[in-house]
């Protein structure tokens, strides 16, 4: 019985120890867990302060584009109501001139009955001003004008000076028994596509007149007639009269071969399309 109860007590004693190593394992677990836990809720705690820092600044930043934005549409209102009241001030001016325009046409009506002078009226300010503007419209395109023949006179004596110093060498095609009389050939020295013309090295010198006929011929096809508008020592001027048929490609440029015959009369044939050089011009005067 004493052994049995000695048995029983180191029996016990041994499950005591047991239990309290595994409860001791148990709670330094917990306890490593309940750490653990802390220190996660303290990272949580952080990144829910900076969330709220992130929303704080962003509520600022829609703050401030909600007041860019509505200054952009007071901005937008203020732009529509100036265009409001420019539409406004256009439909009073253009009242104005129709005005204007008709007593205008009353006007004429009244001096085409009444051929006697008129009592003089008091000018009206609308037509007074309209008259200005036309006026002034007109003398801007006077201008203009005189500024565009000032150009092309300097492009024709830059031409001129350019001939001057290329020493021009028009080629008279001899004939088998030398005659004089066989048809001369120059070239297109400067050509002015806006205004249609060109400058020859082709002049007085060599029994060109403003009647004379002269064709721009290239690789044997007649592309042009030229019509004469002023003649010079050493060169002439003249407008373009295209060929019917010519293409953009075909369209004349310098270096063009000039064709001139004082005698033959070229211009029908040229307007028809159905020239042929060879058989009015020996092979001498349309190879170079």
């Amino acid at each position: 019985m004493i052994r049995f109860l000695l048995f029983f007590t180191i029996s016990l004693s041994l499950a005591s120890a047991v239990l309290a190593f595994l409860t001791k394992e148990k709670a330094t677990q917990l306890n490593d867990k309940l750490a653990s836990t802390s220190q996660l809720l303290g990272v949580s705690k952080n990144e829910n302060s900076k969330l709220k820092e992130e929303k704080k600044s962003d509520t600022a930043k829609l703050d401030e584009l909600g007041g860019v934005v509505q200054q952009s549409k007071d901005e937008l209102e203020k732009m529509r109501t100036a265009v409001s009241a420019s539409e406004a001030e256009m439909a009073k001016l253009k009242t104005v001139v129709q005005t204007a325009e008709a007593k205008a046409v009353d006007l004429e009506k009244k001096l085409a009955e009444k051929p006697a002078p008129a009592p003089v009226a008091m000018p009206d300010p609308a037509t007074e001003q309209l008259v200005a503007s036309l006026k002034a419209d007109l003398e801007k395109a006077r201008q203009t004008a005189s500024e565009e023949q000032q150009k092309v006179a300097l492009k024709l004596q830059q031409a001129e000076a350019k001939m001057s110093q290329m020493a021009p060498k028009p080629v008279v095609a001899s004939g088998k028994n030398g005659d004089s009389k066989q048809p001369l050939s120059g070239e297109v020295v400067a050509y002015n596509e806006g205004w249609n013309f060109v400058v020859v090295n082709l002049g007085d010198k060599q029994g060109v007149t403003p009647e004379s006929k002269l064709l721009i011929q290239r690789s044997g096809k007649i592309l042009a007639r030229l019509e004469i508008t002023d003649v010079q020592p050493k060169f002439v001027t003249a407008g373009i009269v295209y060929t019917p048929g010519i293409s953009s490609r075909e369209r004349v440029r310098p270096g063009d071969v000039v064709l001139f015959a004082p005698k033959v009369e070229l211009e029908s044939e040229a307007e028809r399309g159905g020239f042929n050089v060879s058989n009015l011009f020996p092979k001498g005067a349309t190879s170079q």
